[in-house]
């Protein structure tokens, strides 16, 4: 038997290890174990929750927004033709 062969073999035993302990693990979960086995879906009292927490987080920004319009920060002056004009020799 080739080294190829021996390899091959040796990993079909790993496997079938690897199977018949995600089994065991599977029986304790009663089922698929792992992400998206399921759909999770939101009550409306969590929603609510949800919607009010933004809203508040909302009004917090505009809030800050506002009470920072006054205070701008001051313009840049253009520059004069004479700065921006190439340079003559």
């Amino acid at each position: 038997m080739s080294e190829i062969q021996k390899a091959i073999k040796e990993l079909e035993g790993q496997r079938a290890k690897i199977d018949a302990a995600i089994r065991v693990l599977r029986s304790f979960t009663g089922g698929k174990a792992g992400a998206g086995s399921g759909s999770r879906t939101m009550t409306p009292e969590g929603r609510k929750r949800i919607i009010e927490a933004q809203k508040k987080r909302w009004a917090k920004v505009r809030a800050a927004k506002k009470a920072g319009a006054g205070k701008k920060a001051p313009r840049k002056k253009a520059a004069s033709t004479e700065a921006t004009a190439p340079a003559s020799e």
